[in-house]
């Protein structure tokens, strides 16, 4: 399930670093529903359009493409785990709305045959 009133408070969290540029966030899953991820705030980051969704001609790596990609083929992403990098905030006490946008994601994980591999998603404008 979503909630759009979360989904939009998260999205905003990234207005001023789009400002001024045709870019847009929103309020991405970390955990997607396919895989039981909750509708909370806990489970949404502020997300770079190009990044949460997969619109044609897209350059940037795909975090939806990616999900799917483990949806199809579970056994292929072994022990995976996603790391999330923000940058480093001024008051923790305080975070502004820009310092609680992750400025890439990184997804690690053994496939079927014990290789590591990984994927990374980058989140700034």
């Amino acid at each position: 399930s979503r909630a759009g009133h979360i989904q939009s408070k998260v999205n905003k969290y990234g207005s001023d670093l789009v400002a001024g540029t045709n870019k847009k966030y929103e309020g991405g899953h970390i955990v997607g529903h396919q895989f039981g991820g909750p509708p909370e705030e806990i489970n949404m980051v502020a997300m770079l359009k190009e990044v949460n969704q997969n619109p044609r001609h897209n350059t940037m790596e795909s975090y939806k493409k990616f999900e799917q990609e483990v949806a199809d083929n579970p056994d292929g992403f072994n022990n995976l785990v996603i790391e999330f990098q923000y940058p480093d905030p001024v008051d923790p006490t305080k975070l502004t709305k820009t310092e609680r946008v992750p400025s890439e994601f990184r997804a690690i994980w053994k496939d079927a045959s014990g290789g590591v591999d990984s994927r990374q998603f980058e989140n700034l404008p």
